[in-house]
């Protein structure tokens, strides 16, 4: 968990990558600690969710495009994402829409009771 959330904070502002907004694994070697992670939260279906049917060219063009522009900011970055899959990407806004994006989803959340922090637009993950 630990290597993830500095992995994430690495990201920081990238676009595509969802934002670490407070933790604590920099106590992951006492094992009284209950450890968590607050990110901001992402509201949308992922890619599993969102196609029910096969899209045209142009569209999977465009995510591929998309997707592969997220992974090499983080290649560019130092980061490598071993688990990439449409369960853990999620448009930010209608595939429609001139302004839409992919969020990657960390694999962090494995484990974890997650808390959607709806009011607050945050996602709390507590281990």
């Amino acid at each position: 968990m630990r290597r993830e959330v500095v992995a994430l904070e690495t990201l920081k502002g990238t676009n595509g990558i969802p934002a670490v907004l407070e933790h604590n694994t920099s106590y992951f070697e006492d094992a009284s600690i209950r450890l968590y992670v607050v990110m901001q939260f992402i509201d949308e279906e992922n890619l599993n969710e969102h196609f029910h049917s096969p899209i045209d060219l142009d569209k999977a063009v465009q995510i591929t495009i998309q997707l592969c522009r997220i992974v090499k900011s983080c290649h560019d970055a130092g980061v490598l994402h071993r688990d990439i899959k449409p369960d853990k990407l999620s448009f930010t806004g209608p595939l429609e829409s001139p302004g839409w994006s992919i969020l990657g989803l960390p694999g962090l959340m494995m484990n974890a009771q997650i808390l959607k922090l709806k009011r607050t637009k945050k996602l709390a993950i507590v281990f």
